[in-house]
């Protein structure tokens, strides 16, 4: 403990007065190198919070940083010190609360530290890898998360052609410099290797791949005393005797909304007794589908829309609903399935291969609008015999960073790929 003290005020020193670096460089590489060694010192996970730490709203993979921040550092006990940094103007050490500049700390990767993306960053591990990169000769691993390849795959579905080309940037900028990979399912997994087959020859980052999925918990909330309005609301469609379907996600093009309200105005036509409830912000290239929402006649009778809801409010919604359905074209997990199945709610959804793995096949699948328009008309009168009963296994979010800890475990036994 007297070492590691002494190395890091010695370190300081060496710091605050540059001329002293010259002279005692020798001496300085020496006492680096047996703290290095020392068997009881504390590595380090430089937990990379940048886009984090300046977006309001915590949705996506905010939900999963917060979750990150709240369980990991228990989960790696006495081995790991997390520390939060910025990529904003330089990286530079934050705090995870207030996510200000923490003053007097210098960043020192050293070997056994890993830097850590979970938070989606494009711009700042690729703007200043000239830094990060001596990170990385020092022997500080590089692990980021992939939540999706919807930016390859769809990038019509991606807000703008900026985006996909910092997405597209980033992910050969990974996938080409850092040790490894995880995702958020297999099936994500699956689309990386393949395109990394076709990209990246000869780089052997495919074997450096792993997944994890997500959690999910619900933190009961007295919603009386926070949004009366919404309460009584909710009251007022559980007392709606038609059957209630309901879908949490974004408002975005991916997602199917327009062909779902389509599929559902289809079936109240031909007479079915049915509730649909969207939960969702609104996101990006979505005004058609706000359109959409806000001018069907059933809008604010059986088709409801709640664009800002907290847990609370979203706890009651999937309480009184009958079902959950997804028509999203392309996911990285869909967690609104899994949110659904702890609920205890049958899950009816587009029959797409992250889907089939997330609810391991225990939905009730249809491929196209027609089928869910039948489905629909049917359902509520024989939902026993349409919607599967059985039980979706899911993680709690302590267990999905336990899952994904072992992945990055794995992920820093790799060999470094420093090419200075």
């Amino acid at each position: 403990m007297f070492m590691i003290s002494f190395f890091q005020y010695f370190k300081r020193w060496i710091i605050k007065y540059p001329v002293l670096k010259k002279n005692l460089k020798p001496l300085y590489k020496f006492i680096k190198n047996v703290y290095q060694h020392l068997p009881n010192k504390r590595k380090r996970i430089y937990f990379d919070i940048t886009s984090y730490s300046v977006t309001t709203s915590k949705t996506g993979i905010q939900r999963v940083v917060a979750k990150f921040l709240e369980y990991l550092p228990s989960i790696v006990g006495n081995e790991y010190e997390l520390i939060c940094i910025s990529g904003l103007d330089g990286y530079h050490i934050i705090d995870k609360d207030t996510f200000c500049a923490k003053r007097g700390y210098r960043l020192s990767p050293m070997k056994g530290d890993i830097y850590l993306s979970i938070d989606l960053n494009p711009v700042q591990p690729y703007q200043y890898w000239k830094t990060l990169e001596k990170w990385q000769k020092n022997g500080c691993k590089f692990i980021a998360c992939v939540y999706d390849l919807v930016y390859i795959q769809y990038p019509k579905f991606v807000a703008d052609s900026d985006a996909v080309f910092l997405l597209s940037r980033w992910l050969k900028h990974v996938a080409n410099n850092f040790e490894a990979l995880i995702c958020i399912s297999k099936s994500v997994e699956n689309e990386l290797k393949a395109w990394l087959s076709e990209n990246f020859k000869n780089n052997n980052m495919e074997k450096r791949i792993s997944y994890f999925y997500l959690g999910s918990d619900f933190v009961s909330e007295n919603i009386l005393q926070k949004d009366s309005t919404k309460f009584f609301f909710s009251e007022y469609i559980k007392k709606n005797i038609g059957f209630k379907f309901i879908t949490v996600s974004t408002i975005e093009p991916r997602k199917g909304y327009i062909e779902l309200i389509e599929s559902f105005e289809s079936a109240s036509g031909h007479g079915a007794n049915i509730i649909l409830l969207i939960i969702g912000r609104v996101g990006w290239k979505c005004d058609d589908i706000v359109k959409k929402i806000i001018t069907s006649n059933y809008y604010n009778k059986t088709l409801f829309w709640f664009s800002d809801c907290e847990n609370g409010v979203l706890n009651i919604l999937y309480s009184m609903s009958d079902c959950y359905v997804s028509n999203s074209y392309y996911e990285g997990f869909g967690l609104g399935v899994i949110e659904a199945a702890n609920k205890g709610l049958p899950v009816l959804l587009r029959d797409i291969p992250v889907y089939r793995e997330v609810s391991e096949n225990k939905a009730r699948f249809f491929k196209n609008g027609e089928e869910l328009e039948k489905l629909f008309e049917k359902i509520p009168h024989e939902p026993n015999v349409f919607l599967r009963e059985k039980k979706i296994n899911s993680l709690t979010w302590k267990e999905s960073v336990e899952m994904a800890w072992c992945a990055i475990k794995k992920g820093a036994s790799f060999k470094s790929r420093y090419k200075g």
